[in-house]
């Protein structure tokens, strides 16, 4: 028994001893599996973290390859917010303007200060060199023109020849630096010669447009028409603001001028309800929107001077605000064009706003021009790499041109910026009149620069008539054989004793400006011109070029023996007036005899008087 005993105690105790490995070993498994879990886990969360930090990696990474893309863009958009086409499209048809203007010059110069004109050029200059300049050297200055040296009939013609082809190789963009240089000194010499004639504020914007078009230009001597690609052009940046400063001056000035200025038929936007009549030259919708009721007329007065006043300061500003006020400039524009003849004045304008449009407006132009310049480039690159006794080929040095035709030279960036620093200096002398209500607040020193340089007509000054008339007066040249029965001298273009059945017509970009002279005479008194008694001693001798400046003389056989300019009040043709007149566009009424009666006796004895002046001035 007591052996059976021990040999149990002795299984229990080993039993006890197993069960203990076992717990033990489970507990270890546990802990493994327990160790192995907290692993997993950790694991787990460090790959959680891991994807994070990569997921913030990847977006970190997307959004700045998207502040990437947008500076790329914005630089893109930066360089592709140019002016190429614009710029080419404006300087071949600010040629056309000035081959307008040299034939519209040409065709009455003659008769205007010809020699057997109404004022001689050689009378002119004859009165200077006998006058303060003694000298054609120090006048020059004063008077800058090339009939300081000749002015007789075929320099005229010469002139007139001459500044008409350097508009049409400017239109060519052949030498295109020479050619805009020619005209503007040549139309500068006529504008000065032409004296009261020849200066009319659009004469002195085709100065001002040309002198910068001069540094604006292209600085090539092609003898090619059309051989340059827009997109070699190197636009000088100083003058393309010094043109924005330019639009900005006529539009704004004229805006302030207008609701600043003692006439107050702007301010109170009433202007239109008479400008369509009583302006110089009108046009055949001058006489429908005349019609138009007091509110149409107040309403367009507004939209006027909002865009003068308000809107041209879009021009400064990034591209689509330029496009908007290139867009309503050159509405206004149209607008003036289709009412009213004003030469050549409307049409620059036009051609100066062009200049707001960027490229990006003529995506087909531009990518057309763009390619264009790319094969000319790749072309060029491929016959330079080919060996030439490892000399540098003619084809190497056309690509080194091509590639560089893009950046304006040094010393072109140096002038333009000087010519922009002289020109804004002297624009502040037009602001100052225009902020002061015509009262110079300026330095003295640079008034004097301004007044010597102004003969140049580099800045001048724009603006609106004084007034707006309220009613239409105009000059009838008329002639007679007995002094009892009067016969009218035939306008071409405005109204007239002739022309009052005929519709008012589209004239602009020409402009006859003995029409024009003598509506502004109309306006004033006789004494303030005397320059109408010489038309009439003209008219008298039955000159030629003077005669030609007239529709039709009536007085075909032989010249008149009385002559006379007489006054009338013309008004627009209501749809009464106009059924009782038969459709006549205007009705007339005697006003007044504007200057006494010449006869061919007072003629005569005038001109013998002259001629013996100038016999005793001469010794003989």
């Amino acid at each position: 028994n007591s052996n059976n005993n021990n040999n149990n105690n002795n299984g229990n105790s080993g039993n006890n001893k197993n069960k203990k490995k076992r717990v033990n070993e489970n507990n270890k498994n546990k802990k493994n599996g327990e160790e192995k879990i907290e692993k997993i886990e950790k694991n787990k969360n460090n790959n959680k973290e891991e994807v994070i930090e990569e997921e913030n990696k990847e977006e970190e990474d997307r959004i700045k390859l998207e502040n990437k893309k947008k500076q790329i863009q914005k630089k893109i958009k930066q360089q592709h917010c140019t002016y190429y086409i614009s710029s080419y499209i404006f300087l071949r048809l600010i040629g056309v303007l000035f081959m307008v203007a040299f034939i519209s010059t040409w065709t009455q110069i003659h008769g205007l200060v010809g020699e057997n004109g109404i004022s001689p050029i050689s009378s002119y200059f004859e009165r200077l060199r006998n006058g303060i300049y003694s000298s054609s050297h120090t006048g020059f200055f004063q008077y800058p023109s090339i009939f300081w040296f000749n002015q007789n009939d075929i320099t005229i013609h010469a002139v007139c020849a001459l500044g008409t082809l350097s508009g049409f190789l400017l239109f060519l963009d052949m030498i295109p630096v020479i050619s805009s240089f020619l005209c503007w000194a040549l139309y500068l010499s006529i504008t000065v010669g032409g004296q009261s004639f020849f200066s009319f504020q659009w004469d002195h914007l085709l100065l001002e447009t040309g002198f910068l078009t001069i540094f604006y230009t292209p600085l090539h001597f092609s003898l090619k028409p059309f051989n340059e690609n827009p997109r070699e052009f190197a636009i000088p940046g100083a003058i393309s603001w010094l043109y924005r400063l330019l639009i900005f001056r006529i539009h704004f000035g004229k805006g302030i001028q207008a609701l600043l200025g003692k006439d107050k038929a702007w301010r109170s936007l009433v202007a239109f309800s008479y400008f369509f009549e009583t302006q110089p030259s009108p046009t055949r919708f001058s006489w429908h929107l005349h019609k138009l009721p007091d509110w149409a007329h107040q309403g367009l007065v507004f939209w006027v001077l909002t865009i003068e006043v308000g809107i041209v300061f879009l021009i400064i500003g990034p591209k689509l605000f330029r496009r908007t006020a290139a867009l309503y400039l050159i509405l206004l524009q149209f607008f003036y064009i289709s009412v009213s003849n004003y030469g050549t004045w409307h049409y620059n304008v036009l051609l100066l706003c062009f200049l707001l449009i960027d490229d990006d407006f003529f995506p087909k132009i531009n990518f057309f021009f763009r390619r264009l310049r790319l094969q000319k480039q790749r072309l060029l690159y491929l016959n330079s790499t080919k060996p030439n006794n490892n000399q540098p080929n003619k084809y190497y040095h056309k690509l080194k041109r091509l590639l560089k035709s893009k950046q304006s030279t040094i010393w072109k960036r140096r002038i333009s910026i000087l010519i922009a620093v002289f020109i804004i200096l002297l624009t502040t002398i037009p602001l100052s009149l225009v902020s002061s209500n015509n009262n110079i607040t300026a330095p003295d020193a640079l008034v004097d620069i301004y007044r010597n340089s102004y003969s140049f007509k580099l800045v001048n000054m724009y603006g609106p008539f004084e007034k707006v008339e309220k009613d239409r007066y105009d000059l009838v040249i008329e002639g007679s054989l007995d002094a009892q029965n009067w016969h009218p001298y035939h306008y071409l273009y405005k109204a007239g004793e002739n022309n009052l059945w005929t519709a008012p017509f589209f004239v602009s970009p020409h402009i006859s400006r003995i029409e024009r002279a003598l509506w502004l005479a109309a306006q004033s008194d006789y004494n303030n011109h005397i320059w109408i008694s010489r038309l009439l001693h003209r008219l008298l001798e039955d000159s030629p070029d003077v005669i030609s400046l007239f529709k039709k003389n009536p007085f075909e056989n032989k010249s008149p023996e009385y002559i006379r300019a007489v006054r009338y009040l013309y008004k627009f043709t209501d749809d009464v007036t106009s059924k009782q007149l038969e459709g006549a566009w205007w009705y007339s009424e005697h006003f007044d005899i504007f200057t006494p009666s010449f006869s061919q006796t007072v003629h005569s004895m005038s001109t013998r008087r002259k001629n013996l002046r100038t016999r005793i001035a001469k010794g003989v």
